[in-house]
């Protein structure tokens, strides 16, 4: 784990949420996706365009609208983390209260690595 900025060999860091320590690069990428995935589109105020759409989709059935969600996390995640090249989305119901997992599978375009990000969104 990386706990010093003035170590690191890359330009791809930020503080890792809730710690001390640092995420970067394929950290890095998967905490921005966290946040984007999160964040309500409109939800901030000086970035109104960042996050998903996603309250668009509140209370829908999920089987009507599971590939909306798939194809707009794929699309807004591909103007706002430029830094991987998105290959799927799958869109997983955890439980009878609506919480969902957004499975995201992507490639770090800088060192072409494949990941599988989860994300949870409660509807």
């Amino acid at each position: 784990m990386i706990s010093d900025y003035r170590t690191l060999d890359t330009e791809n860091w930020q503080h890792k949420l809730g710690t001390d320590a640092i995420a970067a690069d394929i950290e890095d990428i998967n905490q921005c996706i966290d946040t984007i995935c999160i964040t309500p589109k409109g939800s901030i105020p000086y970035n109104p365009e960042f996050g998903l759409p996603l309250m668009d989709f509140m209370d829908k059935p999920i089987n009507l609208v599971a590939s909306k969600i798939a194809v707009q996390t794929l699309e807004t995640l591909k103007l706002q983390e430029p830094r991987a090249t998105y290959q799927d989305c799958k869109v997983k119901e955890i439980d009878e209260n609506g919480c969902l997992r957004l499975l995201i599978s992507y490639t770090y375009n800088q060192t072409s690595m494949t990941k599988e990000v989860s994300v949870p969104w409660q509807r």
